[in-house]
């Protein structure tokens, strides 16, 4: 089977100006990568209707299951992506019954814990009306922390395009709940392990032979080597396998750990430890 493939577009003036920390992308990345699934893009946009609508494209392009938008589904006018992703996809926007639901509920729970005003002006009222703006036949998700639904766009058959807030807890509380469905029928639920092996050496030249031999002679295996700043900058080396069969992936990864070891002790090299990280 083939691997399934999501990614990711983060759009945010906040982000490329440098006042806001993107963590949703390593955090989707993670959720994408921990299925078994790859990770074909990241990129991310200024709150342009052309810079979303060019970077859904490409990411079309790259033919993915699943791809995320991060951010620009509030209620104000830079609050952009819905409305992007509609051109885009050549599809009109209208009022989702639904979505009005959601947030009238979300302001309803917001004014009994006393975050907002019980009464707001008329365009306050108009503004939270945009958030249930949707492209048709997109389907809203319920957003548990914020005011601003997701909203999830079946592109065709093996497509589609989930859109999300830009915060980072509801982003979570939505993937992890609301949204995991969808997950599951364009990603898939498989495996990801990661071998961290710590070597006796400094020095990551001496092991640019073995890792190139370990990558030619096991194709599914994600080989890295880097410093770590913790272990006084000794190399550590990264076998990363991942698949929709649990027990395969471990005896991959053994295997790769066994040739890995038999190659560093060509150069002299040592392994100092070794664990094994699961994101599944």
């Amino acid at each position: 089977m083939p691997r399934r493939r999501g990614a990711i577009i983060t759009i945010g003036d906040e982000v490329l100006n440098g006042s806001t920390l993107d963590t949703n992308s390593h955090w989707l990345c993670t959720q994408i990568s921990g299925r078994g699934a790859l990770v074909t893009t990241v990129v991310t946009v200024h709150d342009d209707p052309t810079a979303i609508q060019d970077a859904l494209a490409y990411c079309i392009r790259t033919e993915p299951d699943l791809i995320f938008t991060i951010g620009g589904l509030g209620p104000t006018i830079d609050d952009r992506t819905v409305e992007s992703v509609a051109r885009a996809l050549e599809l009109p926007l209208e009022i989702n019954q639904t979505a009005i639901e959601y947030v009238q509920k979300r302001y309803s729970d917001l004014e009994s814990q006393g975050i907002v005003d019980r009464d707001v002006s008329a365009s306050a009222r108009n503004a939270r009306k945009k958030m249930a703006l949707l492209p048709t036949g997109a389907v809203p998700i319920y957003n548990p922390v914020g005011a601003a639904p997701a909203v999830v766009i079946d592109v065709d058959d093996t497509m589609s395009v989930l859109c999300l807030p830009g915060v980072p807890a509801e982003v979570r509380a939505i993937v992890s709940r609301h949204a995991s469905g969808i997950l599951e029928r364009r990603l898939g639920s498989g495996f990801l392990r990661t071998m961290t092996i710590m070597t006796s050496t400094n020095d990551e030249s001496v092991l640019a032979e073995a890792s190139a031999v370990l990558t030619r002679e096991f194709v599914d295996v994600y080989v890295k080597t880097r410093p770590i700043r913790q272990e006084g900058g000794r190399i550590g080396v990264t076998l990363t396998a991942s698949g929709n069969n649990q027990a395969k992936i471990g005896v991959l990864l053994d295997t790769a750990f066994q040739r890995l070891t038999t190659l560093l002790e060509e150069y002299g090299v040592s392994i100092v430890r070794c664990r094994v990280d699961n994101a599944d």
